[in-house]
């Protein structure tokens, strides 16, 4: 019976066909899971109880970079130091109880050092008998996750923090708002307000729940169209306005000096959604400001008022600002001298002084006192004394302070002092001198008057042998020289001057270069002469006679010849000329006479006027013809300088005063003939041989003569029938009773009197005062016959 074999091996094939199925279940299994180790993302080990690698995932060498076979039955080196203990306790947990592991992190080192975020899965297995086998651990690198974990977490903080400052600046502004002593307003698009500060309530009197959502009635009409063109600018430039400094009103009617600043704040898309203002209340501000501004222009007032000089500088000696009486002394506008040193106003020559003298001084002792020559823009010198200082400014630049006081009037005056001193010295010198030299004169001309006259009354006898005749004439021309040297004594003598004419000193001038031109051909002379020249009242002899004197000096200069130059101006002075301090303002012919000589020194200039001194040899001269000269200048109200340097030459310079008379034509020349008359002269001189010559010397030009030799004996003839004269020849000095004196008495007893003063002296002094109460005319002592008759026929002919 085999029923229970084919059922035992029909029992066994379905087994076998069992466990053949479930091997290739397992094999399928295996497969799939050999695919899931082989493709999973995470890598995957398998580690023996000892924990060497049984099995490696592909994507363990992705990540790590060792290689099964690098690590087949090998420990892994990949546990950092400082994860070890911790590895270890999961590790001896897992074996232990059996328990699995997920989630849990660590690092691990990668083949090539780097250091992984791990996280680790991980489980046991056991064997077929339940005990413990191996391991199975999956590690998940987690770098990129924890990386961006940690910046999710340092986001999370910035944003906690930015939260919190955004928290805190919130609340600052707040307090800034709220605490600022500017007025500060949030407006919306349409001008209602959403926010006031406190300090707007303040300021303005308004409170936020009175202008909530309206707007703000604070703007003066003078201000809205202002007002509007700055918020128009604000839209259209959506950028800040800061300083608009306008006027608000307050609630109570008050108007304020307000400064605005504005922008537009936005939403996040950028466009405006309102504004923010802040006003600024700059009323005290606005007050002080002008109160500054006044106090400034006071100052600048008080600055350019000034008259001494006022004016700061940089430490190189630039200015930096000036007063007006610096720009009115120097001529330059204040642009033109601010940003130029104080030496640009210096000649050359002196600019050395300014750095080394005053710049220096400043920098090293902090100030200098001192005179210093400038010039101004056209050309003038000043003197100015100033008185500079460093100032050290907070913060600033240091910088020289100083005052300068024009000094040129006062220098210039001292000079003037000076040199007046030394006029007034001179003049007091020729004053004694010429007194002496008048009185010489005077005596002389009375003894040459008397030899004049009995020379005349010699020459008319009948008898008389040519020889004689001609001795007679010789005694004349000694007369005559006699008379010219009492002249040149006359001449700087006080009151030198003898017939005073109106002259054209040009004239005057052609007519001495002509006679002199002739005789000194070695000299050429230049004239300069001033068309329509000024007339002045001279004396044309005395004139000629100090022309010749300068051109015969100059000659004597120039002894293998040269040039002599003479010019004639008007000129019109103010009586502030530091070389001619004594001459008065007013109009001046002004003569000019300069050589090309030899020149003299300082010594010799100084003394050149002085009477009988001379450089020349005494067959050459007395030394009284620059004397002369000046005595003939200073008689006529002028006035004479020299200036000469050795080898440069000299000239002499000569103001005259202009007179408004015009020139008389020229008198005839007088007659040389004798003229007889007939008449009663009654002759008055002190001199008794001038009496007794001239009593006979008008007796034989056939008058009857009655002779007085005083005063009073001469009014007492007089009184007793002064109409029988026809005629008195009066001498002007007489002791006791005067020419003058006596001249008023016998106008008392007869106005209608005709009276000749003869004098010793000149024309001027007394003789032109007795001229002036009437005297009909004057003759000058020794006079000839000639002279005498013709004098007397003029007067008795009126």
């Amino acid at each position: 019976d085999v029923t229970e074999k084919k059922e035992a091996e029909e029992k066994l094939r379905k087994e076998q066909e069992r466990f053949r199925r479930l091997y290739e279940e397992s094999k399928r299994q295996e497969e799939l899971y050999r695919s899931l180790l082989n493709s999973s993302a995470d890598a995957i080990v398998i580690y023996n109880l000892d924990g060497a690698v049984e099995y490696l995932s592909p994507s363990f060498t992705r990540i790590f970079g060792w290689t099964f076979d690098e690590l087949k039955g090998k420990k892994i080196p990949f546990v950092p130091e400082s994860e070890m203990e911790s590895s270890m306790t999961v590790i001896k947990e897992l074996i232990r109880n059996g328990t699995q592991v997920h989630g849990f992190e660590t690092k691990r080192y990668t083949k090539d050092g780097k250091v992984l975020d791990i996280s680790i899965s991980a489980s046991r297995f056991n064997d077929s008998e339940n005990n413990p086998a191996g391991m199975l651990v999956v590690l998940r690198d987690i770098t990129k996750r924890k990386q961006a974990e940690k910046r999710l977490r340092d986001e999370e903080r910035q944003f906690r923090e930015l939260y919190e400052e955004s928290k805190r600046q919130e609340e600052l502004y707040r307090s800034l708002l709220n605490s600022s002593a500017d007025a500060i307003v949030i407006y919306d698009l349409e001008g209602a307000v959403e926010y006031l500060s406190p300090s707007f309530t303040r300021i303005f009197g308004w409170t936020f729940d009175e202008l909530k959502g309206k707007k703000i009635p604070f703007v003066p009409d003078s201000e809205k169209k202002a007002t509007k063109s700055v918020i128009e600018k604000l839209f259209s430039t959506r950028g800040p306005i800061h300083g608009f400094e306008t006027r608000r009103l307050a609630k109570d009617g008050r108007l304020l000096d307000i400064s605005v600043s504005a922008s537009l704040y936005m939403d996040v898309s950028g466009e405006p959604v309102g504004m923010l203002v802040v006003l600024r209340d700059i009323t005290e501000k606005t007050k002080a400001e002008k109160a500054i501004r006044d106090s400034e222009k006071r100052f600048r007032n008080l600055f350019n008022s000034v008259s001494d000089l006022i004016y700061t500088q940089d430490l190189e000696g630039r200015f930096l600002s000036v007063n007006r009486a610096i720009s009115d002394l120097f001529g330059y506008s204040p642009e033109e001298i601010i940003g130029r040193k104080g030496s640009d106003f210096m000649k050359p020559e002196l600019r050395s002084y300014y750095e080394s003298e005053y710049l220096a001084s400043i920098k090293k002792k902090g100030s200098h006192k001192g005179i210093a020559v400038y010039f101004t823009k056209d050309g003038r010198k000043v003197y100015l004394e100033n008185n500079s200082t460093l100032f050290q400014q907070e913060g600033g630049e240091p910088y020289i302070s100083g005052i300068a006081r024009d000094m040129t009037d006062w220098i210039t005056s001292q000079r003037r002092i000076k040199k007046l001193q030394e006029e007034m010295l001179q003049a007091q010198k020729m004053e004694a001198v010429g007194t002496l030299a008048g009185g010489i004169a005077h005596d002389f001309n009375n003894l040459l008057m008397g030899i004049q006259g009995n020379v005349s009354l010699l020459k008319l006898q009948a008898r008389l042998e040519p020889s004689d005749f001609e001795r007679l004439k010789s005694i004349e021309e000694y007369i005559q020289s006699g008379s010219e040297l009492t002249m040149q004594l006359l001449g700087f003598a006080r009151g030198g001057r003898y017939e005073v004419a109106p002259t054209n000193m040009n004239e005057v001038i052609r007519k001495e270069v002509n006679l002199f031109g002739r005789t000194k051909k070695e000299i050429e002379i230049h004239l300069k002469l001033q068309e329509d020249l000024w007339i002045v009242k001279a004396d044309q002899g005395q004139m000629s006679q100090v022309f010749l004197n300068l051109f015969v000096n100059a000659w004597q200069a120039m002894p293998k010849g040269g040039h002599i130059y003479v010019q004639t101006e008007n000129v019109a002075l103010d009586g502030k000329r530091m070389d001619f301090p004594s001459i008065a303002r007013g109009k001046y012919v002004k003569i000019t006479v300069s050589d090309t000589g030899i020149g003299m020194d300082e010594e010799t200039r100084k003394r050149i006027f002085e009477p009988f001194f001379t450089t020349k040899g005494g067959d050459r001269g007395i030394g009284l013809g620059l004397a002369s000269v000046y005595g003939i200048i200073e008689n006529h109200g002028g006035s004479i300088q020299v200036e000469s340097q050795v080898g440069l030459g000299t000239t002499f310079t000569l103001f005259l005063p202009a007179t408004g008379e015009v020139v008389r034509e020229e008198k005839q020349e007088a007659s040389k003939q004798i003229i007889t008359g007939m008449g009663r002269i009654l002759l008055i001189d002190d001199e008794i041989k001038i009496l007794e010559v001239g009593k006979q010397l008008l007796e034989v030009l056939g008058y009857e003569v009655e002779s007085a030799s005083k005063g009073e004996e001469a009014i007492e003839i007089f009184k007793r029938d002064g109409k029988r004269f026809d005629l008195v020849v009066l001498d002007m000095i007489m002791p006791g009773m005067g020419g003058g004196e006596i001249f008023d008495e016998l106008k008392k007893i007869n106005p209608g009197v005709k009276v000749l003063l003869a004098s010793g002296y000149s024309i001027d002094g007394q003789a032109s005062e007795i001229l002036a109460k009437g005297c009909q005319g004057f003759i000058q002592k020794p006079f000839s016959m000639e002279k005498l008759s013709e004098k007397i026929k003029e007067i008795l002919s009126n």
